[in-house]
C-alpha cells in the first residue's frame, strides 16, 4: 500500500478514499494545501543515488 508524507510537518499516513494511488491535495494534519508526496523508503533513496 502506497504511503504518503506531507513535506511541511512530515506527518506520513495511510490514504482513506477512493483513490489510494495518487496524493490526497491537504494534509489531514496541518491542512497544507499541495504539500502532500509519496513517501520513499530508504530502498528507493539508495537507488536514486548510485543510479
Amino acid at each position: 500500500m502506497a504511503k504518503f508524507i506531507c513535506e511541511s510537518c512530515r506527518y506520513s499516513f495511510n490514504p482513506k478514499g477512493v483513490d489510494k494511488t495518487l496524493p490526497p491535495r491537504i494534509c489531514p494534519y496541518c491542512n497544507r494545501k499541495d504539500s502532500v508526496v509519496l513517501e520513499k523508503s530508504a530502498q528507493d533513496l539508495l537507488n536514486e543515488f548510485t543510479d
